[in-house]
């Protein structure tokens, strides 16, 4: 297997304190070509979904393609009252040594990535432990090693919501309240009636984070049925309707 890479940023020991405060990304200065970047696509994906990091304007003469997993950081002293920190790269992915058209990937990556020509690297069947920053690392015939860095997120998708209603046959001008039950945390919902985003009227209240739907003074109007949409950034799902009915007498 190929060892992982690691490459130091030195500052002062006095300036330490305040790194601690900012994110040690905002510090990074790593060697990079004009142009080359690398693309997450998409972004946000799903559990069990594909993501494709794409590298855009990768430079010619390259002698060796290299994708790592960010993993973490480690500090050793340096001198002239300096702080070495190395950035250990060893979430080793896959390389491809263009040369001798030679390709190599990481056991616990093998069925799951794909390395392209140019550099982009397809990740399937990604999950939340997938999530996080990758690393290209590309070397160039008499110039050096540069890199580029890509991030996407991993996020569960929602499971399907139920409705939970205080009361499905009432009189007009009582009330009735309607709460979205959900396993997914940290959903947006939406309210749906007969089909169609429901119109809020004075009578109608949204409450613990739309979860709640409270009509007060119910009309012969507000019959019909009713649903609730969960989403989050990369899926979305309804209730089964509930049927609400008036009497108006």
């Amino acid at each position: 297997m190929a060892p992982p890479s690691a490459f130091c940023l030195r500052w002062p020991v006095t300036w330490w304190g305040l790194l601690l405060t900012v994110t040690l990304l905002s510090f990074w200065k790593l060697p990079t070509t004009a142009g080359l970047t690398v693309e997450a696509v998409p972004p946000h994906v799903a559990e069990g979904k594909s993501v494709l990091l794409l590298v855009h304007d990768l430079p010619g003469n390259i002698i060796i393609i290299r994708w790592f997993k960010w993993s973490t950081f480690r500090m050793v002293n340096g001198k002239n009252n300096e702080m070495d920190i190395g950035v250990t790269m060893g979430h080793y992915v896959t390389e491809n040594i263009v040369m001798i058209h030679l390709q190599y990937t990481e056991p616990a990556y093998s069925n799951r990535v794909t390395l392209y020509t140019n550099g982009s690297l397809l990740i399937k069947n990604v999950t939340q432990k997938d999530a996080g920053i990758f690393i290209l690392k590309i070397g160039i015939e008499m110039v050096g090693n540069y890199f580029s860095i890509g991030q996407f997120f991993v996020h569960k998708p929602v499971t399907q919501p139920s409705i939970k209603a205080t009361n499905t046959t009432i009189a007009e001008k009582s009330s009735v309240v309607f709460t979205c039950l959900s396993g997914s945390p940290g959903t947006s919902i939406r309210w749906i009636f007969n089909n169609q985003s429901l119109q809020l009227t004075e009578r109608m209240t949204l409450t613990q984070k739309n979860s709640r739907l409270n009509i007060d003074t119910v009309k012969e109007e507000d019959a019909g049925d009713y649903q609730c949409e969960v989403s989050n950034t990369v899926s979305s799902k309804k209730s089964h309707p509930v049927h609400l009915a008036v009497n108006s007498k």
